[in-house]
């Protein structure tokens, strides 16, 4: 049965940052040097509304709190004297190869070391009676979080999943980071440093330089920025490099007065109860007599190691219903290279306390809990006592189905995920006339779910289950991984350019796809 999924395509935003590291020597101000001595680079924080070896930190970062408390980020910079960055030009990371940056709480600022300054063409292009131009350019990518050696920049050998490689110091054209999913499903969330959109940095001449796309690029990034004036610091604005399925549905934003908001939208993976009436499967009120738990909710796909299924009911079992495990993602244009050989088994398990799978098993593996409102109970006791201290369980509005959201469930961009999904819960009806006191059923559903369309970075990728008596089906839509404190739909003129419309962050646009 086919339906429809609703793409939300909203503004590519997150959190963003950079700077220095805790063991370096603090950024001096440009101030107190002579004239003629060049200014230090800096990093400015930018905020916008186990079966194998890992490379990089596990878990969502979905705010810069989150993005402070990791290993920080590394920045790789090409610094091309008075030539525009160009990928074909043999230019290689010459100034900066995965250079650490990392929060320091007592400087509270992003700190690095060993600190690099701007190159300085002009002796007297600094703030204090400038009177020409400089025209060294230094272009700065970046990713998150950080992974490898804080001194020489080199990752260890033998890493299997995560982050997995680097483009050497000495390759020509784009920096790039080699990535793959991990067998356990605890993924390292990779992001990718961009550039505000439209940003402009102020030169100690006191003109401006504007961020701008290398060709076929996603979004703008830091190519081609010349000495900044004191206190000028490089901003990046990160996105999420992968697609997200499902996942959590609230988070914690800085606003820009520096208070902190929790922001909560319908958005990644809800249940809700469909009460068939006169024929059809929606448009019931459930009974007070009745109350409905979760047990599990299983996502799985197991056709790298196992048999093939037609997973995604083209007629064919190939590897066209297979997870791709990972590729090479481009810092300097947001494209992903995705492996066209390698694949992985998913097994991403949402359970409660009344589950019988937990965390340790292979083919029993537990990556997030249940809401409590939802999940079935360890133990249910018989009689009145027992009904009453059950859970509300699921009703006919939808209501988010992580507790908490430990270990997202990520893919490939540019690739069609194929998977089923098993959701196990239990039907109870109070009945006095009952030796328990209530009927209570088993159920288990399974169903598969295939994208026809492949699925893109940055993006979340959202299920509404809808659960009924006797059968089940799926409504999917998707929107930015990056929750916005505008409402869907919200007409905010975030750009500044005087019209509310699609170039704004907070500006919802609809896209229908299919999905099986």
């Amino acid at each position: 049965m086919k339906k429809l999924l609703f793409i939300t395509a909203s503004a590519l935003a997150l959190l963003a940052s950079c700077s220095s590291e805790s063991d370096s020597v603090s950024p001096v101000s440009p101030d107190a040097q002579p004239s003629s001595v060049a200014a230090p680079i800096a990093f400015g924080t930018y905020l916008s509304n186990g079966a194998s070896t890992r490379a990089g930190a596990t878990g969502a970062i979905n705010t810069t709190e989150a993005l402070k408390a990791s290993a920080g980020f590394g920045v790789f910079a090409y610094y091309t004297q008075a030539n525009d960055y160009d990928a074909t030009n043999d230019q290689t990371p010459n100034w900066m190869y995965n250079q650490k940056v990392a929060w320091d709480n007592t400087q509270s600022d992003w700190m690095y070391s060993p600190l690099k300054y701007w190159p300085n063409d002009n002796s007297t292009a600094d703030d204090k009676g400038a009177t020409g131009t400089t025209t060294s350019k230094v272009s700065f990518f970046a990713y998150a979080p950080f992974t490898g050696d804080k001194t020489t920049g080199a990752l260890a050998a033998g890493e299997t999943s995560g982050i997995t490689g680097f483009s050497a110091n000495t390759a020509a054209g784009h920096p790039t980071v080699t990535y793959k999913l991990s067998k356990d499903g605890k993924e390292v969330d990779l992001l990718w440093g961009t550039a505000p959109e439209g940003k402009s940095y102020e030169t100690v001449t006191g003109s401006n330089v504007t961020v701008g796309k290398v060709t076929d690029a996603l979004a703008p990034t830091n190519i081609n920025i010349q000495k900044l004036k004191t206190g000028g610091k490089v901003a990046f604005l990160f996105k999420h490099a992968l697609a997200k399925f499902g996942g959590s549905n609230e988070t914690t934003k800085t606003k820009p007065d520096g208070k902190t908001e929790t922001v909560t939208t319908t958005n990644g993976l809800q249940v809700k109860l469909d009460i068939d009436k006169d024929g059809d499967i929606t448009g019931g009120d459930k009974d007070a007599a009745t109350k409905v738990t979760i047990k599990t909710i299983e996502i799985k796909n197991t056709n790298a190691t196992g048999t093939v299924e037609d997973l995604n009911g083209d007629g064919a079992a190939d590897d066209n219903d297979k997870i791709v495990s990972g590729g090479t993602f481009d810092l300097a244009t947001g494209l992903w290279t995705a492996s066209t050989t390698d694949y992985v088994d998913i097994d991403h398990t949402i359970t409660s306390p009344g589950s019988t799978k937990g965390e340790g098993s292979e083919t029993a593996r537990s990556n997030a809990t249940i809401a409590d409102d939802l999940a079935e109970p360890g133990t249910v006791a018989t009689g009145t006592a027992g009904w009453d201290a059950l859970p509300d369980g699921v009703t006919t509005t939808a209501q988010n189905v992580y507790k908490e959201e430990s270990n997202p469930l990520v893919f490939i961009p540019g690739t069609k995920p194929s998977f089923k999904i098993t959701v196990e819960y239990v039907v109870r009806t109070k009945d006095a006339h009952l030796a328990k006191g209530y009927t209570e059923a088993v159920q288990k559903i399974t169903h598969n779910v295939a994208f026809k369309d492949a699925v893109e970075l940055n993006k979340k990728y959202n299920l509404l289950i809808h659960l009924g008596l006797t059968s089940v089906k799926f409504e999917a839509t998707v929107s930015n991984w990056d929750l916005d404190s505008t409402p869907a739909g919200g007409t905010e003129d975030s750009d500044g350019d005087g019209t509310p419309d699609a170039s704004d962050p907070d500006y919802d646009v609809h896209v229908p796809i299919n999905v099986q």
